[in-house]
């Protein structure tokens, strides 16, 4: 977590609230550069704008060990399996679990199509296809009116049914 992270605390808090018994949070060093960045002096005022996120996370060394342990007590015939590698990624989540497919209202001519929530897999092909056909008829073929941005300002954003 950084600091950039509670300015969305508002949407995101009703749901981890809700369930707060899944969820587990940690201060790594992302969030130690994140502060230190903020000191002021440290950075020129126009220097940063944004706090990347690590390109390349590593994982969590504990996390493979535990869930190796209750693959077996689950499936009993994986016995021997073994964790050969791990691996760490990042993933968009948006308040309501519903990613944004809009036009950027600060930039024309630029689409956004962002925060998949871990089904953009699943939802891949169809984006693709939405968003070409806005870029090359200037409208999808479908609308798409429940993704726009503006509903985490608007106050039309739903509360997601559940998020696990």
């Amino acid at each position: 977590m950084t600091f950039g992270h509670f300015r969305a605390l508002k949407w995101f808090l009703p749901e981890l609230w809700t369930q707060r018994e899944k969820f587990s949070f940690h201060l790594n060093g992302a969030f130690v550069r994140d502060l230190c960045e903020r000191v002021p002096g440290v950075l020129a005022a126009d220097e940063r704008v944004l706090h990347p996120r690590d390109p390349n996370p590593q994982p969590n060394r504990s996390h493979a060990p535990r869930a190796l342990q209750k693959l077996r007590a689950l499936f009993p015939a994986l016995k021997d399996a073994q964790v050969v590698e791990s691996w760490a990624g990042l993933i968009d989540v948006l308040p309501d679990g519903i990613p944004v497919l809009d036009a950027a209202a600060q930039a024309q001519g630029l689409l956004v199509a962002t925060g998949f929530c871990g089904h953009g897999f699943a939802m891949g092909p169809i984006v693709g296809r939405l968003m070409a056909e806005w870029i090359v008829d200037g409208q999808p073929s479908l609308d798409l009116s429940a993704f726009r941005l503006q509903r985490f300002f608007d106050g039309t954003m739903q509360r997601p049914r559940s998020m696990l």
